[in-house]
């Protein structure tokens, strides 16, 4: 990913599926794939949070990322410090799911 980067999206809609803001965003610090889906998920919350929007469904194909964030264990891996990230700005929120 170094060399060509990689990008980020992001759509919120309301309720009724209707388009209400977007962001996209290059990646150039991204070290591989669970890199740039941890700094997604990261980039999606603040997005959020930014928008005052306190019930959240996020989209994706991130399947093992939201396992380490659902997980109660300690992650000591190179991402650990993005999971705990992630995890922390989850408090913000009355309402969170993930649909992958």
């Amino acid at each position: 990913f170094s060399d060509t980067g990689a990008g980020i999206g992001v759509v919120v809609r309301d309720h009724q599926g209707q388009v209400e803001a977007l962001m996209a965003e290059r990646v150039s610090e991204a070290l591989y794939a669970e890199h740039v889906e941890c700094l997604a998920f990261l980039k999606t919350l603040q997005f959020a949070k930014d928008f005052g929007i306190s019930h959240l469904t996020v989209e994706g194909d991130a399947l093992g990322i939201v396992q380490r964030i659902n997980s109660t264990s300690l992650d000591l891996s190179v991402l650990g410090n993005l999971i705990r990230g992630i995890r922390d700005m989850l408090k913000d929120f009355c309402y969170i799911r993930f649909h992958m």
